[in-house]
């Protein structure tokens, strides 16, 4: 009977482990391959069911247990999964605080319906430890799965309200300790347990109800978010479309003088000084090559943005040099890549108009990197950057108005499984790009 009363409880510790391992691996990606991973994964959850064998044998106090199992579930988010430490800790002390608690309410609903110890229910065999298992199980899956609908994988909320909702969760899992302390030196004393259970459904109902304002704020947060890069986009493609018809109304001017200066040449070609032909031609190619498309890649989208944001570096007077290969076709629509370069043209732009004295310049380079599609821009700036977590942010005034260009590039890198890099070094942004081929 013990043997199968330990097998039972070994299965539970399973079950309980890799539930909750599955929601730290669904949420946020291993920084290992995928059979890496599994393997990983299946070690940690056979760790910790180890762990609980142990407890089955020796039980300890509350506060050992939660000094075990804590530690090891966030350092298993923050050690082998990616992401941002508050986002892995927040979410790992969420779900470690939400079981506590209902452990806690199921634990104490036993012992007044059983009319057993805490000792018996949690740690002895028989129907009061039965039906804790159910009560308790039950009421975690439920809560993981309540997380798990109300997680939100595009969240952009700041490390200060993720901070804060960690301090809540810390709370939570010691007011779950501190009851359970409280209940094992009760003893026998029923009367006192309807507090305790009523303590606990309390508590669940708070945290629920504080994640789940969490969650309205960060949708909120989402759909804002969403509204403003929606906005960018669009003025992009209307600033882009501006400049597009100035660069067509040039060539149509210069097409509308074409028959002027073939006229020139006529007349100047029946004269007897050779030179002064010679040196109309050549002065007719010089404008030629300036107004002719400066990036000729065949990939009419990025040629188009390139040479359009030449020239309107040219206006400002910024030295704009270009180191263009062949590369392979980028791997996102024509719109993406208006996108893309497009920000990245306009960051270095602006980048250099804040630079005083003006001795600015840009350098973009496209080429190949083996496999990959190797994009390079480098200016000079102010020597003025802000980062944040190891991220660049806008160094506009308004924050809630800008910054969404780095956020773009981001977005349609991210989309093909591209690498971004920024890096700012003696007085010059540099952003480096490897985008994948297929």
């Amino acid at each position: 009977m013990d043997a199968l009363w330990f097998s039972f409880q070994m299965v539970v510790n399973v079950f309980e482990s890799a539930v909750f391992c599955y929601f730290i691996a669904k949420h946020f990606p291993s920084k290992f391959s995928r059979g890496t991973s599994y393997l990983i994964n299946t070690i940690v959850v056979l760790i910790m069911s180890g762990i609980y064998a142990v407890y089955f044998f020796f039980p300890p106090p509350w506060w050992l247990d939660s000094a075990t199992i804590v530690p090891y579930w966030i350092g298993f988010a923050l050690l082998l999964r990616k992401g941002f430490w508050y986002e892995k800790g927040f979410w790992s002390l969420a779900i470690l605080g939400a079981n506590y608690i209902c452990a806690v309410a199921a634990i104490t609903l036993a012992m007044y319906i059983s009319g057993a110890s805490q000792y018996t229910i949690v740690f002895t065999q028989g129907v009061p430890r039965l039906l804790l298992v159910i009560l308790a199980k039950t009421a975690q899956v439920a809560v993981i799965y309540y997380f798990s609908k109300f997680y939100i994988t595009s969240l952009k909320l700041s490390k200060t309200i993720y901070i804060v909702l960690i301090s809540i969760s810390i709370l939570s899992i010691a007011i779950a300790v501190s009851i359970m302390e409280t209940a094992m030196v009760m003893g026998e004393d029923l009367a006192l347990l309807r507090y305790l259970v009523v303590g606990g459904i309390c508590l669940v109902a708070i945290v629920m109800i504080a994640y789940y304002l969490y969650y309205k704020i960060a949708r909120q947060s989402e759909l804002l978010f969403n509204a403003q890069n929606e906005l960018q986009h669009k003025t992009l493609i209307e600033q882009h479309n501006e400049e597009l018809l100035k660069v067509d109304a040039n060539m149509k001017n210069w097409r509308h003088d074409f028959h002027n200066h073939l006229q020139s040449i006529l007349v100047l070609s029946r004269s007897e000084n050779t030179k002064d032909v010679e040196d109309y031609i050549m002065n007719l190619g010089h404008e030629l090559k300036a107004i002719d498309a400066i990036c000729n890649t065949g990939q009419k989208a990025l040629d188009a943005i390139i040479t359009v944001k030449y020239s309107i570096a040219k206006s400002y007077d910024i030295a704009l040099t270009l180191n263009i290969g062949p590369i392979a076709p980028l791997p996102f629509s024509d719109v993406d890549v208006t996108t893309l370069f497009g920000n990245l043209m306009d960051n270095a732009i602006e980048a250099c108009r804040q630079v005083i004295p003006k001795e600015t310049s840009i350098n973009l380079s496209l080429g190949m990197m083996g496999e990959m599609i190797h994009i390079c821009v480098s200016n000079t700036t102010n020597g003025m950057v802000r980062i944040e977590d190891g991220k660049f942010l806008t160094t506009k005034p308004d924050q809630s108005l800008h910054g969404l260009g780095l956020l773009s590039i981001d977005r349609v890198v991210d989309s093909v499984g591209g690498i971004v890099q920024r890096e700012h070094n003696n007085g010059v942004f540099t952003t480096t790009l490897l985008l994948p081929t297929n």
